[in-house]
């Protein structure tokens, strides 16, 4: 009878709990100051350091949190899935993000309802070390003056807190995890005002707004703003009198979430950047980018969809050799060799289109399939 109250009870709690927090919603978390800001510029600015292609991995490390009875946690495919649309959205960065440990799951009356900040205790004694840190709670919020803001996610733009954490309700949504990972890899908005309000005339767009010329401003897109078929409906003017057309497709952008999914090329090449001058440390600390509890051959081909090289990459010693051939998508031979683990592929010369990769060890050939554009 007592379980069943409680039962009751908690059920009860989770219900208003939710009603509450839907009274306001806020996007995103994640803040920038003026000195961030202004590192941030000083990092992007640097001769961008060299590196191989391997450079490509974002390793990753994912925390599952629900209740102490185990449950409200979020269901791993529902991750993993997620995790390939990050991987699509981000391949134009020439970034692949990979599964470095087992999934660790959390279950803690404590954190389940996540509070900014506040509650990061948990993620500074599991934080698993270089590599970027995922966490799923079932809320997520902020105080506010005694206020209470319900948040999709944040992030930190510097410093050794290589973390996200973004709320079940928005972690299958398409966009909000790459969302928190582009601010993450040094993302502004799209509306983002630190720098000054941007004009729809492209008059300083590399300084204003979101420091991009790429990037239509932007006069804070949302569901009110923006239609169903992702067409932005307002009718906001600048402060010149030009009317916005924002794209509402920028996943950096306050959009629906439904619709963000790219980003502009000048997004991808900064993020790159980023990644290669400043956060360069991350780095799988077992042994290969790839575990297998068996003996069979294992690899991946990245980033894919790719334009000009492509890594390969095993669950095997790194320097062991393999035989690859390359075939179009009729199954003709293209190319023949030796390629040893860590390797990349130049495919310069090849047309966009689909493609196919054998590759062989003593015993084993596995197939895997890339697209070019």
């Amino acid at each position: 009878m007592v379980n069943s109250i409680n039962i009751w009870l908690t059920v009860f709690f989770v219900f208003i709990t939710t009603l509450f927090f839907a009274q306001i919603n806020v996007e995103c978390g994640t803040n920038l100051s003026i000195r961030e800001k202004d590192l941030i510029q000083k990092i992007l600015s640097s001769p961008i350091k060299n590196g191989n292609y391997l450079d490509s991995v974002v390793p990753v490390d994912i925390h599952i949190i629900g209740f102490s009875d185990s449950t409200g946690a979020i269901d791993s495919v529902t991750i993993m899935t997620e995790l390939e649309r990050v991987n699509q959205h981000y391949a134009p960065a020439g970034m692949y993000f990979l599964k470095c440990n087992p999934l660790n799951f959390i279950y803690s009356d404590n954190y389940a309802y996540f509070e900014q900040q506040v509650d990061e205790v948990i993620c500074d004694i599991v934080d698993f070390p270089n590599v970027l840190n995922l966490y799923f709670v079932p809320q997520l919020y902020r105080d506010n003056d005694g206020q209470t803001i319900q948040l999709c996610g944040y992030t930190y733009y510097l410093g050794n807190k290589n973390r996200v954490i973004i709320s079940n309700q928005c972690a299958a949504n398409g966009s909000s995890l790459a969302h928190e990972i582009g601010h993450y890899f040094s993302l502004l908005h799209t509306h983002d005002t630190t720098n000054g309000v941007e004009l729809v005339a492209r008059v300083n767009c590399s300084v204003l707004g979101d420091e991009f010329c790429d990037t239509p401003a932007d006069p804070t897109l949302s569901e009110v703003n923006v239609n169903a078929n992702c067409q932005y409906i307002g009718a906001a003017q600048d402060s010149h009198g030009d009317a916005y057309l924002p794209d509402a497709r920028n996943i950096m952008s306050y959009s629906r979430k439904s619709c963000r999914d790219k980003f502009s090329i000048e997004q991808a090449q900064r993020m790159r950047t980023y990644f290669r001058n400043y956060r360069s440390y991350l780095y799988c600390i077992n042994d290969g980018y790839l575990h297998s509890a068996s003996n069979n051959l294992e690899y991946i081909l990245f980033p894919n969809p790719s334009r000009d090289f492509l890594a390969v990459v095993t669950n095997e010693s790194k320097n062991k050799s393999y035989h690859y051939c390359l075939y179009n998508s009729l199954g003709k031979p293209i190319s023949c060799n030796e390629i040893t683990n860590y390797q990349h592929l130049n495919i310069t010369t090849l047309k966009a289109g689909t493609y196919f990769v054998t590759l062989s060890n003593d015993s084993t050939t596995k197939i895997q399939k890339f697209i070019k554009y």
